[in-house]
């Protein structure tokens, strides 16, 4: 006897297992996307402070980049862990 509303459910099990890797994989690339911007938004902001200019276009944008990685990986994390507690 087939139970479609079974089939349904594996289904959809199947396609939360694959979100879930995905986004595991997309979080550690913006992982590593973070560490990236931190290193390069670290050396900015010692150029910049022996610089007598004070924050450049440069460090501003890199600051602002750096904040939206920051955000987008943490609202990930968020979801997966979300995902990962209803299982």
């Amino acid at each position: 006897m087939e139970a479609p509303w079974l089939n349904q459910l594996e289904d959809r099990v199947r396609q939360a297992i694959k979100e879930i890797e995905r986004l595991r994989e997309e979080n550690a690339s913006l992982d590593e996307e973070v560490k990236t911007l931190r290193k390069a938004a670290s050396k900015s902001a010692s150029v910049t402070a022996t610089s007598s200019k004070g924050k450049s276009k440069d460090s501003e944008r890199w600051e602002a980049e750096r904040i939206e990685v920051k955000e987008r990986v943490e609202a990930l994390a968020v979801k997966l862990e979300k995902l990962l507690n209803k299982g």
